[in-house]
């Protein structure tokens, strides 16, 4: 709690949300901490913890590790420069060793060098990680060769076993918050947003994205037991939240039940279903300056059965006593119910759905990964001073969101390289 990075619940919780909690542990969930030990243990039917949203948000603001991190120390640490509006284009090799990195002045234009005495240190994420690699010559030969880049170490490893988290949002009838409430608390011009603005708290002081549920299926291929979904809860949307930020095209009244979505009278909200432990693998490549990223989503049949059972298992929480008599009806999109139908246990409409409207939660991971482009201690294998330290070392996809584990992973690898190099770290 007093630490830099700001970690809260929203306060007061929202009437919604506890009703999806309480309907949750009806249908036996358990109420729990989704980041203690609680969180590894699911009954015979797949459930596990519920709760209530831990947000990065600090005094009703969300906060970033740019903010808790690094603008404390950049006007008194002679030690640190920050280049804003660089781009880095390759890792400077001498031998088998990183001594550096090249990099564009974007205003300027200017190609610049940093150079580093001990180590280099590389957390772009898991698209650009590997690109840099790959501009580097650092990966996979012939793949090296064919974008005419000399190969400077044959890793064969880098930019692929991508993965990521889709998401499917059901909208639902009844239950969350009004467009004139959304109006009024999360819009500029809204009285409810100017107290927000005074006093941190508010719909504003959240993305809305408020509560989650965790889940197995029963249906992953390797390990059965794994909890493959992720079931939240999100208070209230916009058309502009569907249109662009979710990018879904012809969105239209025509196409989705804009009556029920956005009333001014009657609430909404949304489920929202993740895949958490998708099989299906995608890949990194090198075009020129920039990556092309393949993703391969829903390669696996496997993936699609875990999706649909997900999403199944989500719709049923409005079947629950907290829930129940709030719930009007989830809206189907009408693009699908007119060949579909509205059938909640269709495997041909939540097919339909899903391969129609799921998207990424932007949680890509795995594209250099520990043990085949990492060792443990996040050096890439055959160099010696380049680490790496973001989501691309996760071996595998994680069961829930990326952010706070992507900070551990940043703060291990700085306990390691003090370690090695003699260093103590403040607190």
């Amino acid at each position: 709690r007093q630490g830099p990075w700001g970690v809260s619940f929203r306060s007061p919780p929202l009437p919604s949300v506890s009703s999806f909690v309480a309907a949750a542990t009806e249908q036996g969930y358990t109420l729990g901490d989704y980041n203690s030990t609680a969180r590894s243990q699911t009954n015979a039917a797949g459930r596990g913890v519920v709760s209530p949203h831990q947000f990065s948000i600090k005094n009703g603001q969300r906060s970033c590790t740019s903010k808790a991190f690094l603008e404390p120390h950049m006007d008194h640490r002679r030690s640190l420069t920050v280049s804003t509006m660089a781009r880095a284009r390759r890792v400077l090799l001498d031998g088998k060793r990183a001594v550096g990195v090249e990099y564009v002045d974007e205003v300027s234009g200017e190609v610049k060098e940093a150079h580093a005495s001990q180590e280099v240190v590389i957390s772009c994420g898991s698209y650009a990680t590997p690109g840099l690699l790959l501009r580097s010559g650092i990966g996979p030969k012939k793949e090296l060769e064919a974008a005419q880049v000399d190969c400077q170490l044959d890793l064969p490893a880098v930019g692929k076993n991508l993965k990521d988290h889709l998401y499917l949002c059901v909208p639902v009838s009844g239950l969350g918050h009004t467009t004139a409430q959304l109006e009024s608390e999360c819009t500029p011009e809204g009285a409810g947003f100017q107290r927000y603005l005074e006093t941190g708290k508010g719909l504003a002081s959240t993305s809305l994205y408020e509560a989650s549920a965790f889940y197995s299926s029963g249906l992953h291929p390797e390990d059965a037991s794994r909890q493959d979904g992720q079931i939240s809860f999100g208070v209230g949307s916009t058309p502009e939240l569907w249109s662009k930020n979710f990018g879904i095209k012809d969105f239209t009244a025509d196409n989705w039940r804009f009556d029920g979505m956005f009333n001014k009278d009657v609430p909404s909200s949304m489920l929202i279903a993740t895949l958490n432990q998708p099989t299906s693998r995608g890949e990194v490549l090198l075009r020129g300056e920039d990556v092309e990223v393949r993703h391969h989503y829903l390669d696996q049949e496997a993936d699609l059965q875990m999706f649909m059972a997900i999403c199944k298992e989500a719709v049923k929480l409005l079947e629950q006593p907290s829930l129940r008599s709030e719930v009007k009806e989830v809206l189907v999109p009408q693009v699908l119910s007119r060949q579909f139908g509205d059938d909640l246990q269709s495997d041909r409409l939540w097919e339909a759905w899903i391969r129609s409207f799921a998207q990424t939660i932007y949680h890509p991971v795995s594209t250099c990964a520990i043990n085949q482009v990492v060792d443990p201690k996040c050096r890439v294998l055959g160099l010696q001073g380049l680490r790496v330290a973001d989501a691309s070392v996760m071996p595998e996809a994680i069961s829930g969101n990326t952010q706070a584990p992507c900070v551990m992973i940043g703060e291990k690898v700085a306990d390691l390289m003090a370690a090695e190099h003699g260093l103590s770290l403040q607190s």
